[in-house]
């Protein structure tokens, strides 16, 4: 756990790869991506864990261009990287293929904003628990105001213990006429000062609320 940099890696050919489940978790020293800027990971269809736990990265720079449209699962992708400072280069993922966006930024407690993800085509996913789950520096979810989460079933815990989350505006157009799984969404949102972000939600196709605020 002492690799502090991916540099090695520069000149791999990785354009067969189909998943990189785990492949950089727990590397604990990591502190930027820069050596994977060049990977063909075109092919890929799981990050799962992929990042999981590498605490001392703060950016994201070298995976900006990584072509990712083939992907359907970034489960735990970014989980628990303490010190993420900014998702700003994820802001041209084609995420269109996407399913499964569990847990893929809990933990990250500081970066404050999710504006990097207003151009983000989320409508294939379908399971968004703890999306954002103790993302405890987020402001607003401004960012999300365009997302189309018609095909969503569960949102479980996917603000939870956002605790400098002050409004929920962004979420007002969000369509949310197929979601199932609403437990604990915003639980322990502790500086939430008011839900007219969600005035206008079809919620009627929903069967689960505990613990939701």
């Amino acid at each position: 756990y002492m690799l502090e940099n991916l540099d090695g890696l520069k000149n791999w050919n990785v354009s067969n790869a189909t998943s990189f489940y785990s492949t950089f978790s727990s590397c604990r020293r990591l502190n930027n991506l820069n050596g994977l800027k060049n990977w063909n990971v075109s092919k890929v269809t799981s990050l799962k864990g992929t990042f999981s736990s590498c605490s001392n990265l703060s950016y994201l720079d070298g995976i900006k261009d990584w072509d990712v449209s083939k992907c359907t699962s970034f489960e735990n992708t970014f989980d628990s990287c303490e010190l993420l400072q900014s998702i700003d280069s994820l802001s041209n993922w084609d995420v269109s293929n996407v399913t499964n966006f569990k847990n893929m930024f809990y933990f990250c407690p500081n970066f404050q904003n999710v504006d990097a993800l207003l151009k983000w085509n989320v409508s294939a996913g379908k399971m968004f628990y703890g999306m954002f789950y103790v993302c405890s520096s987020l402001k607003n979810v401004d960012g999300l105001t365009n997302w189309n989460v018609i095909n969503a079933k569960s949102f479980q815990y996917m603000f939870a213990s956002c605790s400098s989350l002050k409004n929920i505006n962004g979420l007002t157009n969000w369509n949310v006429t197929n979601v199932i799984v609403l437990n604990g969404m915003f639980n322990r949102c502790s500086s939430l000062e008011d839900l007219y972000g969600l005035i206008n939600w079809n919620v009627s196709n929903a069967s689960e609320y505990v613990g939701m605020f």
